[in-house]
């Protein structure tokens, strides 16, 4: 009985209860489909947003086989009649093809026959079987005569299906049905008619296959008027029948040869001859040509593809020969069939057997169908439109103008605008953009805020004049730099370096914003995108503000150009088109007196690369545009100007000279379509935009709510820090409401969206858990920074006393935005501590080149509020702090002002400057809060003073890191109680909202696994976690430079004197190469001058890489790892060993001259200002640079590493997180001798965290030991010394045969490699598109649209795993196979919309699979016959693996695989030739030979990895056995080798240990250059296979048995 009523019961309900069960208890069980997808919904197109109705689904198809449905069914629920479904199902019968329809409630059937008309009411139980039904379709088909002998055959045969060719679709279905039914009924000539793009080709292949599969056909003809097409054909849609195919080649082919194949493809142009219509060759011979190879009755099925081309015409020459073959039955395909009085497709091939067509409203794609003239009438209406509007900114500008128009010309003008609307980094109407004297305003106090003195360059001048040099498009350059200096009496380089900025050259940051910014290459603010200019906003902090309103200027100046004084860019854009137009009939008017070739080479031409077609970037031809690729304006104007050189005579000088005059200046053939225009802010477009509108509502009243909604569409976007507006990745602030254009500002916050944005990507403290870190532009980070490095400065090598760094802070810091040593001296002779002659004697250090620090915050406040800033300071600051706050969380300084005036507009001082508040720009946060350095208030434990961290730094010469470490004050007990000491639970969800990449929260979250499985697998918490920590504080290469080294010499040196000219002839030899110069003795020599920096010695240049001149440390390698260049410096090796680790220099090496060519190098930039500190210092280390030194082992910067520590810290607050850095790491490995050597295997990674271990944990017992406390007989003995880490004992952690213990365990082979199995998502195929002509193309670039037509726009060839499965099925014999199948990420992608999808993929090539294990993911560790592999992908069918054995080799062994490594790159740079018979790559201090690379040596390798292969971890995949073969068939070729060619055959092999995709090229032993690919078959019924699962640790594995 059912629970409910059946009047309750929904529609599926229904079905289940009552439909389903009445049709199944009829016998169609197995011959019935449920849900069928018909159609996938119609597309609708609403302004510019499409959207797709439902699909059209049968409730039931019931089929006679897989080829022919019988009958549908549509089922509603009881509340309906029995025959409200009628009218939807025989929709759906019609348009399958299907001749009974039902319709149901559950009560009973209704039914319609389509053979006879009839329409009755039977019961449930009257359903008819499916014998019954097609006993009835039988007795009914052809007027009551039944099916013949033919028709049966082709019914039961089934259409074609494989792995790569799915079912058809619906209309493919009926087109092939609908044919093969005409033929059985004796039809000779057939037309079929098929939109483009629906698959012709495909239809035509399965006619043609079920076909020759009853035998109906044997001799079959398609017939295409393209090559490419043919070949595109027979290799895709026909592939399955390639055995029986043939390509008609008349040269070649005789009838003798050509018998044996079924399918025969040729060109109409091969068939007719290669002769036009019109030639002498007639019919006649013609026929006789091609009669020697075909009788006339040879065919019995011709295809005619793109039938309308020719056969449409009656007297067409091919028309005739269709004629000849008159016996055979003939099928016409097209799209577009011909009825003209002259030409008639109809008239040869009759009316349709089928039509389909984009057009019928079951189908119909709005996006895609539609005549080609959507907004005329006819091409007439068409053609007198563009005469009037050559280009859409011409009929802009008539609608500007008002008048009454056409409501479509309203739309396509909206529609450009809209579409080209502008970019939106600028505020205020079109008006405020082009005043430039805004601009300059804002430049100017950019200027005076970046640097000192207050540079005001543009403060007296008039801002129009500037403007009228900067938009002058016939002076150069230079030029306008030369008038602006004039101008504006530029005289320091920094001025000008400006002036040549906003012109347009190349700036160099250096010369700009000082030392900070030397290593970096100079660039030019006019050839950058915005994406390469905003890239540079984070490494300039606040320098930026000054790059971006020079940027802001460039920019005012492309568009002003374009502009050229109109008052609209419409008239601006018509000014550019006319003058276009006239240059071109100039230009071609001088082009055609020289002759027509000339004329169409570059007027014509599609072979030429330069040319004025490729400048536009199309041609036409017979009346089409015929596009071409556009080649860069340069290079067109280039190669003009070398054609109208060569041409230029006393004839056309005049013009010829005018053309090539106007190309130097840039203004000859300009074009509307410009990367320029993209420089246009949206009010350039929204000016016109309101104008239209305004005229538009004028004539339409009934349009004035839609242009409301216009402009609110203009002007919508969803700024990047909103974000997603929904789903889990989401941070938006904002109502249930919908988003749309129109209520976007109601529904979203934009103010909190932005922080929550700006908070997601900001750390917090590094101190105190949970805090919020402060602006770095903030007054109080501010002061912390600048206080802290004052705290470090020295005066003569000595500390600067408390009352003189308060002096500099409140006198030098607050006053100026750039504090420099000048201004230090000059405060120092204000202050009475020295006189103005005495000033060139001092030295200021302490600090890394220049002050860092500043108070510019302060300083720009106070410019604008005056005494308020302080008033507000005294009190908190909250104001001022808070301003900053809201500048460094928006970029939309619409926010800013909004959040300022709603906040503090009642405070006169703010309310009176609001405008020059939201001017002002703030970046980037630091690392500490507000709570840190003047939230907390500790105790000085010596005077019972209560103070804050920032009161100790102001009163003391203490920087941070000593006051936290400081035990006079309670600073660090207060910060351990704030963060508490509790165990937290971390979930993925934890990780997750790290603002890290995925891949990097991926492997955050695999390290936090590890970490716990190692501490499931002890049994306790851990009592220490090391962290490794990159060598170079997370920079890459040397400081990011990029100018090669011999340029940035040779730039410097322009400013040396004749002394040196030695050294700048020896600079500009050729052979001192930039690959040259990476060598470090070399560099340092030419930086140098070619002088030693500890005597002024002159150093020769011959023995230079001899025992006579070291690099030596200035800073010695006991006291700090610091390898920079700035620590380095070339010296003669007795000064070197006279120095030994004494620091600082002793005081013969500090003589008058040394120091003055070290300042003389300073001056000149060849040294830095921290190796000239470094150089000078002569008050001797204390405690404090000590623990300096320390505090820089600690030093975290990489952010990765960074998030771990944090959570690390959360999750085990009792573990002691130690630092090891990589650097450390690797000076242990070169001291003892410890090789890594990826080449050979992927265990390094492993080995590194073993020593990381090791390393670490000796530099925290070190260091973990306050400095000074261990004593030795009475003496200090200070443990704190790199060099000797290793020699001496520390106590429960080193000793001297700990060595030989981290050395065995270093090469033992258990260490584990786990890998990252996934299943892949995102893209269905290769990236590659492949040409339309290509035979291995499997899928179209779209699945509808004209990109899904193969033979036009190409294809993607390889289809992209997303994961496999284990299946089971039946083979061709019946028997049960176990199979490994890849399932398709487009596949995987149906499972959206259709849960079967992947049974649906696998039925459509396999008999009756069933699904054993779903899903077995990409790298997923599998062992076959006993080796491990990782599953990779698919070939053919064959399944790719990567080796997952890894190679054990000793460390003897890396250490020479490391030296072929050398050799072979020496080789590749020329350094070493091929000839020699061994290689000395390696000797130990004292010159003992270590390693000798030789034939003996090579062919030990080569012995010991070919046994290697014997291995029975190797046994099981037979690449390995083959590789094997070709080793021992290729050792006399090996032999025979030069060492250097051995060596890169030794490396090619290693690569087959590899465990990853490589392949080894052995082609000089005899192999082949792709060997040592790994693949097994699919099918593993009779194989040992297991998947393996390791844990993310390798600790725990788990093997299935498949």
């Amino acid at each position: 009985m059912s629970i409910l009523d059946k009047k309750q019961m929904t529609e599926e309900d229904i079905k289940l209860n009552f439909i389903t069960p009445a049709i199944k208890e009829k016998g169609w069980d197995g011959k019935i489909t449920m849900e069928t997808k018909i159609t996938d919904g119609r597309i609708n197109l609403k302004g510019n947003i499409a959207s797709r109705e439902a699909p059209k689904k049968a409730d039931y198809i019931l089929y006679l086989n897989s080829a022919n449905p019988l009958a549908v069914v549509e089922a509603k629920d009881n509340n309906h009649s029995i025959s409200f479904g009628m009218q939807q199902a025989k929709l759906y019968a019609e348009m399958l093809d299907i001749k009974f329809a039902y319709s149901s409630n559950g009560d009973g059937f209704q039914e319609f026959d389509f053979l006879t008309g009839v329409e009755r009411e039977i019961s449930l139980e009257e359903f008819p079987t499916p014998d019954e039904l097609y006993a009835r379709y039988n007795a009914e088909i052809n007027d009551g005569s039944g099916l013949s002998k033919t028709e049966l055959s082709f019914i039961n045969q089934p259409f074609y299906t494989s792995q790569t060719t799915y079912p058809p679709r619906y209309y493919q279905r009926n087109a092939v049905n609908r044919t093969l039914d005409a033929i059985a009924k004796g039809k000779n000539r057939l037309l079929l008619v098929m939109a483009t793009g629906t698959g012709k080709t495909y239809t035509a292949f399965q006619i043609v296959y079920r076909l020759l599969q009853t035998g109906a056909k044997q001799k079959i003809l398609y017939l295409a008027d393209r090559n490419n097409l043919i070949d595109q054909t027979i290799g895709g849609d026909f592939k399955p029948l390639e055995k029986v195919i043939h390509k008609i080649n008349f040269l070649k082919d005789d009838r003798t040869t050509i018998a044996s194949y079924q399918v025969y493809f040729s060109l109409y142009q091969q068939l007719a001859g290669n002769k036009k219509e019109d030639d002498d060759e007639s019919d006649e011979e013609v026929l006789a040509r091609y009669s020697k190879l075909f009788d006339k009755d040879f065919f019995d099925l011709i295809i005619v593809d793109e039938c309308h081309r020719g056969s449409a015409k009656e007297n067409s020459r091919w028309r005739k020969i269709l004629e000849y073959f008159s016996s055979a039955t003939q099928i016409g395909m097209t799209a577009t069939p011909k009825e003209t009085q002259s030409i008639s497709n109809i008239d040869y091939f009759g009316e349709p057997v089928y039509i389909y067509s984009l057009n019928l409203p079951e189908d119909k794609d709005s996006l895609l169908c539609g005549n080609k003239n959507n907004l005329f009438e006819n091409e007439g209406e068409e053609s007198k439109f563009y005469k009037k509007y050559p280009t859409i900114y011409h009929l802009r500008k008539a609608l500007m103008d008002g008048g009454n128009f056409d409501i479509r010309l309203y739309y396509l003008a909206l529609h450009h605008i809209i579409k080209y609307r502008g970019h939106f980094l600028y505020e205020g109407s079109i008006e405020d953009i082009r005043d430039f004297s805004n601009l300059m305003k804002g430049l100017d106090c950019a200027i005076a805020d970046s640097y000192d003195g207050g540079l005001n360059l543009f403060d007296s001048v008039d801002s129009a004049k500037v403007r009228d040099i900067l938009i002058d498009k016939k002076s150069g350059l230079r030029d306008k730099q030369v008038e602006l200096e004039k101008l504006l009496c530029a005289k320091s380089k920094r001025e000008k370096e400006i002036l040549k900025g906003i012109t347009g050259q190349k700036i160099s940051p250096y010369v700009l914003f000082g030392d900070e910014f030397k290593e970096e290459k100079s660039f030019s603010l006019n050839d950058m995108s915005d994406e390469e200019f905003e890239s540079k906003r984070s490494s300039y902090g606040e320098s930026f503000t000054l790059l971006d309103l020079m940027h802001s200027v460039c920019n005012y100046v492309k568009f002003e150009k374009i502009f050229e004084g109109h008052s609209d860019i419409s008239s601006a854009m018509i000014s550019v088109y006319e003058k276009h137009k006239a240059d071109l009939v100039l230009l071609k008017k001088v082009v055609r007196k020289q002759s027509k070739e000339d004329y169409n080479k570059i007027f014509r031409s599609v072979n030429e690369e330069k040319n004025y077609v490729n400048y536009i970037g199309y041609t036409s031809k017979d009346g089409r545009k015929i596009k071409v690729k556009k080649c860069k304006d340069e290079d067109f104007f280039k190669y003009l100007k070398k054609y109208l050189n060569g041409i230029l005579n006393e004839d056309n000088f005049d013009i010829v000279s005018k053309i090539i005059k106007e190309i130097d200046d840039r203004i000859f053939l300009p074009k509307i379509l410009h990367s320029d225009n993209g420089l246009f802010p949206k009010q350039v477009n929204e000016f016109e935009l309101k104008k239209i509108i305004e005229n538009m509502v004028r004539n339409y009243a009934e349009t004035e709510e839609m242009a409301s909604a216009v402009l609110s569409l203009f002007n919508y976007k969803i700024p990047y820090y909103v974000g997603p507006l929904t789903g889990c990745n989401s941070w938006v602030v904002r109502t249930d409401e919908k988003v749309t254009p129109w209520n976007f500002d109601r529904v979203v916050d934009l103010a909190k969206s932005n922080e929550a944005f700006m908070r997601r990507m900001t750390n917090k403290c590094a101190y105190i858990k949970g805090e919020d870190v402060l602006p770095k532009a903030s007054i109080i980070y501010q002061k912390y920074d600048t206080l802290n490095q004052l705290n470090k400065l020295r005066i003569n090598d000595r500390v600067i006393s408390i009352e003189l760094k308060q002096t500099i802070y409140n006198e030098l810091f607050l006053k100026y935005p750039k504090v420099t040593d000048k201004k230090i001296k000059e405060l120092l002779v204000r202050e009475g501590l020295c006189s103005s002659s005495e000033t060139k004697d001092i030295t200021i250090s302490g600090k890394d080149g220049d002050f860092k620090s500043s108070m510019s915050s302060y300083i720009r406040l106070k410019n604008i509020l005056g005494d308020f800033v302080d008033d507000d300071l005294k009190s908190g600051g909250k104001v001022c702090e808070n301003i900053i706050l809201w500048h460094t969380l928006n970029t939309d300084k619409k926010i800013v002002e909004d959040l300022i005036e709603k906040n503090y507009g009642f405070i006169p001082e703010i309310k009176a400057n609001i405008k020059q508040l939201k001017g002002l720009t703030f970046n980037d946060f630091g690392r500490l809060s507000a709570k840190l350095l003047i939230g907390i208030e500790g105790v000085d434990k010596t005077t019972g003073q209560i103070l804050t961290i920032m009161d100790v730094l102001y009163q003391t010469n203490q920087n941070l890191n000593e006051v936290l470490n400081n035990e006079s004050y309670n600073f660090s007990e207060i910060i351990d109680e704030e963060n508490g000491i509790e165990t937290e639970i971390i979930s993925y969800e934890t990780v997750e909202e790290l603002y890290v990449s995925p891949a990097v929260r991926r492997g955050i979250w695999q390290t936090l696994l590890m970490i716990d499985e190692y501490v499931n697998a002890v049994g306790r918490q851990p009592d220490k976690i090391f962290i490794e920590v990159t060598r170079n504080d997370g920079k890459k290469g040397d400081n990011g430079r990029t100018q090669p080294r011999k340029r940035q010499l040779q730039e410097k040196f322009k400013n040396i004197g004749s002394a040196y000219s030695d050294i700048i002839e020896e600079l500009s030899e050729e052979k001192y190469t930039d690959l040259k110069l990476r060598q470090e003795r070399l560099y340092l020599y030419f930086r140098q001058l070619g002088r030693c920096m500890y005597t002024g010695e002159r150093i020769i240049l011959d023995e230079l890489n001899g025992n006579r001149y070291d690099v030596d440390h200035i800073l010695p390698r006991t006291y700090v790892k610091d390898d920079s260049l700035d620590n380095k410096v070339l010296v003669c090796r007795g000064a070197n060993a006279t120095k030994a680790d004494t620091y600082p220099l002793p005081t013969e090496f500090s003589r008058k001259e040394v120091r003055a060519h070290w300042k003389m190098l300073l001056d000149k930039d060849l040294i830095s200002k921290t190796t000239y500190d470094r150089l000078t210092r002569i008050e001797p280390l204390k405690d404090d640079d000590y623990n300096d030194f320390i505090n820089r082992q600690k030093t975290i910067t990489d952010q990765t590493a960074k998030a771990v520590i944090e959570l690390l810290k959360r999750k085990y607050p009792n573990a002691k997180l130690i630092f090891s850095r990589a650097k450390n790491v690797n000076d242990f490995k070169n001291r003892f001798n410890l090789f890594k050597c990826r080449e050979t295997n992927d265990l390094h990674h492993a080995r590194d965290a073993y020593l990381n271990v090791v390393v670490g944990n000796v530099f925290d017992s070190v260091f973990s030991t306050p400095l000074g406390q261990s004593r030795k007989d009475g003496d200090v003995w200070r443990i704190y010394n790199l060099k000797k880490l290793f020699t001496r004992d520390v106590i429960g952690v080193w000793s001297k045969d700990s060595i030989k213990i981290v050395k065995d365990t270093y090469s033992k082979p258990s260490m584990s490699v786990t890998r990252y199995a996934t299943c892949n998502k995102g893209k269905f195929y290769d990236e590659t598109v492949c040409r339309k002509n290509d035979s291995a193309i499997t899928a179209p670039r779209k699945g509808k649209g004209p990109l899904s037509d193969v033979t036009k726009y190409g294809g993607y060839t390889t289809q992209k795993t997303a994961y496999f499965a284990i299946v089971t099925s039946v083979d061709k014999k019946g028997k049960s196979i176990k199979t490994i199948e890849a399932i398709p990420v487009l596949v995987t992608y149906k499972l959206k919309t259709d849960t079967n999808a992947i049974q649906k993929y696998l039925e459509s090539y396999l008999r009756e699979p069933i699904i054993v294990i779903p899903k077995v993911k990409v790298k997923q560790l599998v062992s076959y016959n006993g080796s491990l592999c990782y599953l990779a992908g698919i070939t053919n069918n064959q399944i790719t693996v990567h080796n997952a054995s890894q190679l054990y080799t000793d460390n003897t062994t890396d250490e020479y695989v490391n030296q072929l490594i050398k050799i072979i790159g020496m080789g590749d740079n020329g350094i070493i030739t091929g000839n020699e018979s061994q290689y000395i790559t390696k000797t130990n201090k004292d010159g003992v030979i270590r390693i000798v690379v030789n034939k003996e040596n090579n062919e030990k390798l080569y012995e010991t990895l070919k046994n290697k292969l014997d291995s029975k971890i190797y046994k099981g995949l037979s690449a390995f056995a083959s590789f094997k073969k070709n080793m021992e068939r290729g050792k006399d070729k090996f032999c025979e080798l030069s060492v250097l060619e051995q060596a890169k055959v030794l490396l090619q092999i290693l690569k087959v240990f590899r465990c990853n995709a490589e392949i080894s090229d052995i082609q000089a032993i005899g192999g082949t250059a792709h060997s040592g690919k790994k693949l097994f078959a699919k099918n593993i019924t009779d194989v040992d296979f297991k998947l393996v699962n390791l844990s993310p640790a390798g600790l725990t594995v788990r093997i299935r048995k498949v």
